[in-house]
C-alpha cells in the first residue's frame, strides 16, 4: 500500500503551499519524515533571514550538497544509495509539481463574516390567526422593547 505525507509549507511572504508527498515503500515513520522536513525548512528560513542576498540558487545548491553528503555517510554501496537518492528526489519533485499554492492575501484573509442578523425580531403571535402572517405576505418585524434604564423597574 502506498503511503503519503500531506504537508503545508508557508513561505516568508505568507504564501502557503500544500503538497502530498508519496513516501518510499521502506519509510519507517511518516512522523519522523515530517519532523525532519519541518526542521530543515525552519533552519533554512532562519539562516536566510539572518543574511541578506541569500539566493534560491544558493539554497538549492546547499540542499543538493547536503543530500550528497548524507548519501556518502550511509554505510552501503554507492550503486545502491545514489539511485535511491535520485529516485527520492524525482518523486518529491513530481509531487511538488502538483502542489496547491495559496497567495498570501488569500491565505491571510479572515474568514467571511456571517450574514447580518436582523435588528428587529418577529412579534409573537397573539392568536392562531396571527401566526399565519399578514394577508399581503409581507414580513412584519418589530423592534424589541427597550431595556429599562438602570435603576428603573421593568414595566
Amino acid at each position: 500500500m502506498n503511503r503519503h505525507l500531506p504537508y503545508r509549507a508557508t513561505t516568508a511572504n505568507g504564501e502557503t503551499i500544500d503538497v502530498t508527498f508519496d513516501l518510499h515503500a521502506e519509510t519507517r515513520h511518516e512522523v519522523d519524515v515530517s519532523a525532519l522536513l519541518t526542521a530543515l525548512l525552519g533552519s533554512i528560513d532562519a539562516r536566510v533571514a539572518e543574511r541578506e542576498g541569500v539566493s534560491n540558487g544558493d539554497v538549492l545548491q546547499a540542499l543538493a550538497m547536503a543530500m550528497a553528503l548524507r548519501v556518502a555517510m550511509i554505510p552501503a554501496p554507492r550503486t545502491v544509495t545514489e539511485p535511491l537518492a535520485r529516485d527520492l528526489l524525482d518523486t518529491a519533485l513530481s509531487c511538488a509539481s502538483f502542489a496547491q499554492r495559496v497567495p498570501p492575501a488569500v491565505a491571510a484573509a479572515p474568514a467571511p463574516l456571517p450574514l447580518a442578523l436582523p435588528t428587529e425580531v418577529p412579534a409573537a403571535p397573539e392568536s392562531p390567526a396571527a401566526s399565519a402572517g399578514p394577508a399581503d405576505g409581507s414580513n412584519t418585524l418589530k423592534p424589541p422593547a427597550p431595556a429599562p434604564a438602570q435603576g428603573q423597574p421593568a414595566a
